[in-house]
């Protein structure tokens, strides 16, 4: 018996010595997510600090190969703490893989000096960052920058300042800045600027209950809090709903709530222009997903880069923004171009854009983004069907009607925290504030890829109402799932509203729908708090500090005067190519 627990005991050390051992769990996470095996042990210089020109104390962690030569340098800065998982792993993966890596604290947080204010900093913050990069004794002249999410906004923010050393740029799930993750519809993205504003502020704050941290074990802290104390949506005003999250009230959050005209200061202050992205002279290599917050910004960041000559490279995955499969992607591909950047034997796809389509293993490659399609017509009937003959003459219309104070909810559809992107709309679609439209079974197999749009004739008899405009996928068995959608808030002349001709585009998307499969166009006018209650007066500012609402009758009209229609980029087999490797 003793023999067997001596025996086991050294089967238990033994195995924890191992997988203690940097190579075996590198091996084993190369194995298990299809990346390059490691080829050094690396030093971890912490503690590197550097001054702004305004004074500040900059505080960052240098990974470097324990090896011969000199490397690459790829800096990325962050807000969450240098030693937070995301920086800290990317790190370690791409030292132990023949780069030098960087990993900056930001103005204000970590140990970094300064005060935080979300994304104003970023640009002279990084051209300050890089020049002194340039200074140092283990620069060997070469540089690339790298980040997601608010990471990869710094990414860009450095990279647009085209110093002669930066050489690549690598930047995944990344907005230009907040105003269109928040204020893109003409309403309030209630759930991404509270959620944000409330994990921020707990992480540097630092404590709850008496804790103090920051960075990783900060946002740990911030989860507690939100179990212990849930993040709600029902406040009214909604200026006031961080002081009922945290009992104070939260400067980011109020930055956000008082911006809401273009105009604002802060925008000018905090997001890159379409100008600065275009002029990034370094290769770009962008990465986001069909249901991430951040992808309308991605996607015209390349199209900008494009248009500029630039020749930049796009992957686009399924999930919402940031999660586990987008890790992974990251982890291949920006070591994946990086080596191709920095190793003249290594190579790439001839095809720059790649996308999965949805709800399936299948990748496509194709040249450039939108890909070729075809436009396919759908109108809406009276009878709440879809179909492909114009409406005839008379007056037809399907009313509902929206009352804010019981919001028709947000299910599904782009994500920063919270909500499956993908899910059964059945419970949405039964509601009496939607309104659905369904077309006969695809007869053949219809691959649709590129920008849906919409063209919807909308009555209202309050001052403002929002239209929302989802594609749903309707299996065989009958169950409805949203592709893609598109929220906007009109403003009518006349306080008791009129009817407006609403042009949409639904956000970008690729799915494949199958022989049997329907086309569904679901109509509401609230995703709440995807787009705060839509009150009925007052501008969107003023909305934020109302505490009522007063109800809207609806009416989407389908006649031959006015013919509500959807149209779908049918995708052409020309220009692409299909596999099912991730």
């Amino acid at each position: 018996m003793l023999s067997v627990i001596f025996v086991a005991g050294v089967i238990i050390v033994a195995t924890a010595a191992a997988f203690s051992h940097w190579r075996v769990r590198d091996f084993l996470m190369s194995k298990a997510i299809s990346v390059p095996l490691a080829e050094n042990a690396i030093t971890i210089d912490r503690g590197l600090r550097m001054t702004t020109p305004d004074g500040v104390t900059l505080v960052a962690d240098l990974y470097r190969p324990r090896s011969e030569g000199m490397f690459p340098t790829i800096v990325t800065r962050t807000v969450y703490g240098r030693g937070n998982v995301i920086p800290a792993a990317f790190a370690a993966f791409l030292a132990r893989r023949g780069y030098i890596v960087l990993a900056q604290d930001g103005r204000g947080t970590g140990e970094s000096d300064g005060t935080f204010v979300p994304m104003s900093n970023e640009k002279n913050d990084g051209a300050a960052t890089l020049a002194w990069i340039e200074e140092q004794p283990w620069f060997n002249g070469h540089m690339a920058t790298f980040g997601l999410s608010y990471l990869g906004f710094t990414a860009a923010a450095m990279a647009a300042q085209n110093r002669p050393s930066v050489k690549a740029v690598f930047s995944a799930i990344a907005p230009r800045g907040f105003r269109t993750m928040i204020y893109g519809t003409g309403g309030f993205d209630f759930a991404t600027a509270l959620h944000w504003a409330v994990a921020v502020d707990t992480m540097l704050k630092g404590e709850i209950e008496g804790w103090k941290s920051t960075g990783l074990a900060g946002l740990f802290l911030g989860l507690l809090r939100k179990i212990s104390n849930p993040v709600r949506f029902d406040v009214l005003p909604i200026a006031t709903a961080d002081t009922v999250a945290t009992g104070a009230p939260i400067d980011i959050y109020q930055t956000f709530v008082t911006s809401a005209y273009e105009s604002a200061p802060y925008w000018t202050e905090s997001s890159l222009t379409e100008a600065e992205i275009a002029g990034i002279e370094a290769p770009v290599f962008l990465s986001t997903a069909w249901h991430d917050v951040a992808m309308p910004d991605v996607i015209a960041d390349y199209l900008a880069l494009d248009k500029a000559g630039r020749s930049p490279r796009l992957t686009i995955g399924s999930g919402p923004h940031g999660d586990f499969a987008a890790m992974i992607r990251v982890l291949r591909d920006s070591k994946a171009w990086f080596d191709f950047v920095f190793d003249d034997t290594a190579t790439m796809a001839d095809k720059r854009v790649r996308f999965n389509v949805l709800g399936t293993h299948e990748w496509i490659e194709a040249e450039s983004w939108p890909v070729p399609a075809r436009t396919v017509r759908y109108y809406l009937t009276d009878d709440g069907r879809l179909g492909p003959t114009h409406p005839p003459a008379g007056k037809c219309w399907t009313s509902y009607v929206y009352d804010p104070m019981d919001p028709t909810p947000a299910v599904g559809g782009p994500v920063l925290m919270e909500r499956k992107p993908v899910t059964d709309n059945a419970a949405l679609e039964a509601r009496d504030d939607t309104i659905v439209f369904s077309a006969p079974p695809f007869e053949t197999d219809c691959m649709v890829a590129g920008e849906i749009t919409a063209s919807i004739y909308f009555e209202a008899d309050t001052a403002t109402a929002d239209l929302f405009v989802r594609v749903n996928r309707v299996s065989g068995s009958g169950t409805s799932k949203n592709v893609t959608d598109a929220v906007r808030r009109i403003v009518f002349e006349t306080p008791t509203g009129g009817v407006a001709k609403v042009d949409l585009q639904l956000l970008p998307t690729a799915v494949r729908f199958r022989k049997g499969e329907r086309l569904r166009v679901l109509i509401a006018s609230g995703a709440h708090p995807r787009i705060a209650r839509n009150l009925g007066s007052g501008s969107t500012q003023e909305q934020a500090y109302m505490t009522e609402g007063r109800a809207a009758n609806l009416r989407i009209h389908h006649c031959a005067e006015m013919p509500s229609c959807v149209e779908l980029p049918v995708m052409e087999a020309s220009g692409a190519s299909s596999s099912r490797k991730a």
